[in-house]
């Protein structure tokens, strides 16, 4: 039986999904892992792939087709197939460094812990990109409900792709299939109610590759409204089970909002199409209290979180504006 059973969801990623599969096969502890490849009805040839790499590594991939039902419902596939006292994710257009689940499970044994997590690094089309996650050399070891603020306070990163934790304690535990954006966030939320210890390592050892055509990366898309979902559960969780940290749920409630109006602000369509969405999110931003959000964010960001929750095109505008002038500044342009 293997060891570490970790689950890739296969969706149309062709271009990149060699990458990760190669970097499955150049593993460390590739002798104790299990990777399922849940193909999630591809039409790009993706799922071909999948079979390739399965009969060339037979005992290190598995490889699953199943009609397209999305990405949690292709993860919760993963985790009724696996067999591993361990489970990590990873996506198939990201890679990761050769030990890192060796890394992680050591992580995992050497402080008790429930759940393990690395930094990554969250690497755009040009090249550039910024760490998600602990400073490098930083180590900490947190409770339930200190692993909750690290998520909601933006200390790490409110993904899956850079984990491990025991199978036996969290065996239930399952996506929401009808959520297929932000589902990672209401996972963690569940997952670190129920950890005693969670273990958190500055050491980088994901790629995140944020393509410019991905779900997080463009301007309003209807699939971000089932973020509103995820966190109508995650308040309903909290409240219940977490109550202390629901001002750390409003930082991060509220940072979301200002994304997501900003967004609605570029696309006169998005508000026509989805108005009474759009008149929702701006009742909930309004409602969000300041109180909760002084600690943590600076005089100016509130002034213009304010303005957005009240005046949104004028305030987007008057971004937008600030933006334009700052990079024409930058590159001289305002200059004879």
């Amino acid at each position: 039986m293997p060891s570490v059973s970790v689950i890739l969801p296969v969706y149309n990623i062709l271009p990149w999904l060699a990458r990760m599969l190669d970097a499955m096969c150049a593993q460390t502890l590739r002798d104790e892992m299990e990777v399922l490849l849940i193909d999630d009805g591809s039409t790009d040839g993706s799922g071909e792939l999948c079979d390739q790499y399965a009969r060339k590594y037979p005992r290190l991939f598995r490889c699953e087709h199943q009609k397209n039902a999305g990405v949690s419902a292709a993860r919760n596939r993963g985790l009724e197939l696996a067999r591993g006292e361990y489970i990590g994710f990873v996506d198939g257009d990201d890679w990761c460094e050769p030990d890192m689940f060796e890394v992680l499970r050591k992580n995992l044994l050497e402080n008790r812990a429930d759940v393990a997590i690395v930094s990554a690094k969250k690497i755009r089309e040009d090249g550039r990109f910024t760490v998600s996650g602990l400073k490098e050399g930083e180590k900490r070891l947190w409770s339930s409900e200190e692993a909750l603020r690290a998520m909601l306070e933006f200390q790490i990163d409110s993904a899956i792709w850079d984990l491990l934790y025991r199978r036996e304690r969290f065996s239930d535990l399952r996506f929401d299939s009808r959520i297929t954006f932000a589902e990672d966030k209401l996972f963690l939320t569940n997952l670190f109610l129920r950890a005693e210890r969670v273990h958190c390592s500055g050491e980088i050892k994901y790629w995140y590759y944020r393509r410019s055509g991905s779900a997080d990366c463009r301007g309003f898309s209807p699939k971000k409204l089932e973020e509103n979902a995820c966190y109508a559960q995650m308040r309903e969780l909290l409240s219940q089970r977490c109550p202390q940290v629901m001002n750390s749920l409003w930082i991060n409630r509220s940072r979301m909002l200002y994304f997501r109006i900003g967004e609605f602000c570029s696309s006169a369509q998005a508000r026509r199409e989805y108005a009474r969405e759009y008149r929702a999110l701006l009742k909930e931003m309004r409602a969000i209290p300041l109180s909760a959000l002084r600690p943590f964010y600076s005089g100016k960001y509130l002034r213009s979180f304010r303005l957005r929750a009240y005046f949104p095109l004028v305030q987007c505008r008057v971004v937008r504006l600030k933006g334009f002038l700052k990079g024409l500044l930058r590159s001289g342009g305002g200059q004879k």
